[in-house]
């Protein structure tokens, strides 16, 4: 290959080094004195011979309060870059110059000057933090703000918030007897020569068990709440869950309940959460247990009565949890026969049902609730834990049964009227072929959902509403019919959409 003296002069004039340099000044803002800020300068080889590097360094009236962070001096290769950390430090107030100078071997660029401006805030002043509060406590906070020139008189103005706050020229807010409510406060500092600093503060107060939030005197509407909460139909969070807490023992329960409901009829004028010693004054004593000798479980329907027995006092909360199977035990419904300013707050879960209880009058030995319900099997249990007041969880006894289906029964579905779903349950005197149809009113067969041999005993079969072909049946009266040998038997039932 030959090279001429063109295609040398080509290569010449295209190889070089290119220095390239993000950002091309830098600016400080805000800075306190004593902080310290950093910035990134990135230098890049955008030619293709090497960049060198050979020098960095400050120059500048306050390059004191600049530094330097990383090598001075490198080489980089074509298309690499490297970043170069620049720092100021303030000492005393007032803005601040430098220039950062970078020698290389970019013949258009070999000396490169970056201007460096550090800008100190004006006026510092630290800040009130948003908080919550309990409405009848006082609120003092004290601003230390400070100016650029230490000898600014600062003045200090309240420009919203609540009537009652005060901030006097020391800078000293003042807030006492507040009340209940969202508040929002601005302060305003501002020295001499027009720098201003506006803090605007959220202030949240709150009333001892007001879980509802509405900022009024509480009432049986923040006892449901807690109730509810009890039971697990809903969760209380944040302020509500704080302010439930009425009973002072870092617990929200049913006790909490019956503080509020006594405080709203006028039985007691404090809350344990604002004076401890009530708290310790509700001594208890009594024991929950079911009256066995008066739960019969010897067909398919059951009754079970629940009695708070043994001397009860100073109870004005129940909790039960009563576990089950429901392959064994199907509850329908929780009769309360507790005195009529109680209330009462129940949840069914997958395998246990969570019972609340609370009122404003102490409970005497009574039955306070009966379970009623169907048994799905020829044998069982039932057991429960309960807990009086804020006391430590106790367990009752077991209650178990067994017993032997005396007849072929079909039994009415539950619940109904139904909306999407029933459940039908029927017994079985002995193992038979057994087919459970669903028909419309015109006798036309929709649905069958048992067709095959079944053993004794209690059965329960779900429906989910739907027909043969899977599609959705419309409102309206249907019959569903049981065939087992001689046994034959029908039931009407209600589909409410």
């Amino acid at each position: 290959m030959k090279i001429n003296k063109l295609t040398i002069l080509i290569i010449i004039f295209i190889s070089k080094s290119i220095f390239a340099v993000i950002p091309e000044s830098i600016i400080f803002n805000d800075i306190l004195v004593g902080e310290t800020s950093e910035k990134i300068v990135t230098i890049t080889n955008k030619g293709d011979l090497d960049l060198i590097v050979y020098h960095i360094y400050q120059t500048g009236r306050n390059d004191n309060q600049f530094s330097i962070n990383g090598d001075t001096t490198f080489t980089l290769k074509n298309g690499y870059s490297k970043e170069i950390v620049v720092r100021f430090n303030p000492i005393q107030l007032g803005t601040k110059y430098s220039h950062l100078i970078i020698e290389n071997n970019d013949p258009e660029r070999d000396s490169t000057i970056i201007d460096l401006i550090g800008m100190i805030k004006p006026l510092v002043v630290n800040t009130m933090n948003d908080s919550t509060f309990i409405a009848g406590d006082s609120i003092i906070f004290q601003y230390n703000a400070r100016s650029e020139n230490s000898s600014d008189q600062l003045n200090y103005t309240l420009l919203n918030g609540h009537p009652d706050a005060t901030i006097d020229n020391t800078g000293i807010f003042r807030w006492n007897n507040t009340i209940a409510g969202s508040f929002t406060f601005v302060v305003s500092i501002a020295d001499n020569h027009g720098n201003i600093v506006n803090d605007t503060t959220d202030l949240v107060g709150l009333y001892w068990g007001d879980t509802s939030l509405d900022y009024q005197y509480i009432n049986e509407e923040d006892a449901s709440l807690v109730m509810d909460h009890t039971s697990d139909i809903i969760e209380l969070t944040g302020n509500s869950l704080i302010i439930a807490d009425v009973s002072n023992d870092s617990l929200v329960n049913a006790f909490d309940a019956s503080y509020i409901l006594r405080y709203f009829h006028g039985l007691i004028d404090e809350f344990p959460s604002e004076n401890s010693g009530l708290y310790k004054k509700n001594l208890t004593s009594g024991k929950v247990e079911w009256n066995i000798a008066n739960s019969p479980i010897n067909s398919e329907k059951i009754r079970i009565p629940i009695y708070v027995k043994e001397n009860p006092k100073n109870i004005y909360a129940l909790e039960l949890k009563i576990n089950y199977n429901q392959s064994e035990i199907q509850i329908n419904n929780i009769i309360s026969t507790l005195p009529d300013d109680w209330q009462i707050s129940s949840n069914k879960k997958d395998d246990h049902i969570i019972i609340v209880m609370a009122g404003i009058t102490p409970l005497d030995e009574s039955k306070i609730i009966v379970l009623d319900g169907l048994s799905n099997t020829s044998s069982g249990s039932i057991d429960a834990t309960y807990l009086i007041n804020s006391n430590p969880v106790s367990s009752m006894k077991t209650l178990s049964f067994n017993k032997t289906p005396i007849q072929f029964k079909l039994n009415q579905n539950y619940p109904n009227p139904f909306n999407s779903s029933t459940t039908i349950s029927y017994v079985l005197e002995k193992d038979s072929q057994v087919k459970l149809e669903i028909f419309n009113l015109l006798g036309q067969n929709i649905r069958t959902l048992v067709n095959t041999k079944n053993s004794k005993g209690f059965h329960n079969v779900y429906w989910d509403g739907l027909n043969n072909n899977g599609k959705q049946l419309s409102t309206g009266n249907y019959i569903y019919k049981i065939s087992s040998g001689s046994f034959i038997k029908s039931k009407k039932m209600t589909l409410i959409k």
